[in-house]
């Protein structure tokens, strides 16, 4: 057991797995070692397993915190936010006055923006655990997320020095980061998103994610489309292969681009279904990458599909939605499927879905860069790099290079919007968006008053890094962000520059 937990903390996940397992099957009802054997599924990637592990662990000793806490996280990983809740709720029926799941308690509370509750959760934590570093954390975002500023900095005051190296201070870090950057304090605050961004990549997970393989894998995706002069090929009509062939509209830009904004605008309109960045395309780009044999989108890869091969990648993509979210197949649905850095797949895409309308949502360079580096992410092998200038920078000028050099050959079918534009004047911008959509703007309420809420209520769970700003009203708060910080990152910021131009909105280059 303790040659299992050490390898599992030194990220030896093979060999922790097969002690594990032998572990299980010598001792299958022992809470402690289905309780490792769960975390070891879950940093493996393989969360029904962790699931199945952990809720076995928690039936035969229900009063384990730690493995309620393990499950709960597992549960928000597999965007089960229903199957968390439940099991925090199990967990406080039991103790009612355990103070970190009341603290978990409240951390649920804010993520679903019911910030009374998430207040009141945990201020009661605190009251039983003056220490309880994540119940000082949603007090300071719940502080900051009304705008309460001075209340905020009085928590950022109270506990700098109790949630100190934990996971809880890179949530902490961040939020304190906006109160500074709110009320212009920007030295302190770039100071408290770098150090956001320092706890995030010595996390476990993060040490262990493939990033820089995933940046050159990318960088030689631009190299081969650059060579090429793509073409993207006409492909046979999706109306001229089946009745109901699937359509989606295909919503992208580089991350914090406002893809969700608009995700949430165009989602006001009927029978329309948005997918919130669930990873529906993952087993058709597996399929895409077994079937060339490359293992990165190139010209030559895309020219070796045919016909039965997209087949069988459409097939794919429906099975992913029939799991994921199946009323996206229900007819007369429209299905927005808003996944950001699928923008790097688009003439894939384009070859899977021709009829399919493409969105692409584009931004400021240097608003985006800074906007990335001051937001807290789940991690994978893109969100790692957007923990360190040189790195987003970096992805940054593979992913937006990469669409400059097939944007040509999608130009027909494809929409690009400004985020600058857009959030000055939705209602002038949303019904042509609608129309290339397919949607009637005169029935989609996000379409016409300027200031228009997204359709996101409190209550409601939002997958995106976005979750906290989804429930306002449209603003422009964002724009020309950067400026604030150029003394911190214009150095780290310079090779933006040629993207610019080509890329920024023309009424908002500065």
């Amino acid at each position: 057991r303790n040659l299992s937990a050490a390898l599992l903390r030194l990220g030896k996940l093979d060999a922790a797995h097969a002690r594990l397992q032998a572990l299980t099957q010598g001792h299958p009802d022992w809470p402690d070692a289905l309780h490792l054997l769960g975390l070891c599924f879950d940093e493996m990637d393989q969360i029904d397993h962790a699931i199945e592990a952990l809720s076995r662990a928690l039936e035969l000793a229900p009063a384990r915190i730690d493995t309620a806490l393990a499950l709960i996280q597992v549960y928000e990983r597999r965007r089960n936010p229903a199957a968390a809740r439940a099991v925090i709720d199990a967990a406080l029926g039991a103790n009612p006055d355990e103070p970190r799941m009341l603290a978990r308690l409240a951390e649920h509370h804010e993520r679903v923006s019911r910030l009374d509750e998430a207040q009141a959760a945990a201020d009661r934590a605190l009251k039983l655990n003056p220490r309880e570093p994540m119940a000082h954390a949603v007090l300071l975002q719940t502080a900051a997320r009304t705008k309460d500023y001075e209340l905020a900095r009085e928590r950022i005051r109270t506990g700098a020095n109790i949630v100190h190296g934990t996971a809880a201070e890179i949530r902490f870090s961040y939020a304190a980061g906006r109160v500074c950057e709110a009320t212009g304090e920007y030295e302190e605050a770039f100071r408290f998103y770098m150090r956001a961004n320092q706890l995030y990549r010595e996390l476990p997970r993060a040490r262990r994610v493939k990033s820089h393989e995933h940046l050159s894998r990318l960088q030689d995706s631009r190299r081969a489309f650059e060579a090429t002069a793509y073409a993207a090929p006409r492909a046979d009509r999706a109306s001229d292969r089946e009745p109901n062939s699937l359509s989606p509209v295909f919503l992208v830009g580089f991350p914090r681009s406002g893809t969700t904004m608009l995700e949430r605008l165009i989602g006001t309109s009927p029978n329309v279904r948005i997918s919130d960045e669930l990873p529906t395309m993952r087993n058709a780009l597996s399929r895409f990458h077994e079937t060339t044999g490359s293992p990165f989108l190139t010209p030559a890869a895309l020219d070796r599909l045919t016909a039965e091969d997209l087949d069988a990648l459409r097939n794919d993509y429906r099975e992913s939605l029939s799991f994921l979210m199946p009323q996206a197949l229900e007819s007369n649905t429209v299905l927005i499927n808003k996944d950001p850095m699928s923008i790097v797949n688009l003439p894939l895409i384009a070859r899977m879905f021709p009829d399919s309308p493409l969105l692409v949502l584009l931004r400021d360079p240097r608003d985006v860069c800074l906007s990335c580096l001051s937001t807290e992410f789940a991690v994978n092998r893109t969100t790692h790099l957007l923990s360190d200038p040189a790195d987003t920078v970096a992805l940054y000028e593979a992913v937006m290079g990469l669409w400059l050099a097939f944007e040509p050959a999608l130009r027909e079918r494809t929409m690009t919007i400004h985020y600058e534009s857009l959030s000055a004047d939705v209602a002038g911008q949303m019904p042509e968006i609608l129309r290339f959509c397919g949607l009637d703007p005169a029935t989609t309420p996000g379409s016409r008053a300027p200031a228009a809420s997204p359709a996101t209520r409190a209550g409601d769970w939002v997958n995106t890094a976005s979750y906290n700003s989804v429930v306002e009203p449209v603003h422009q708060r964002g724009i020309a962000r950067w400026t604030h910080f150029e003394r911190f990152v214009g150095a780290a910021f310079a090779p933006l520059i040629p993207y610019i131009e080509p890329l920024g909105d023309p009424r908002h280059i500065n």
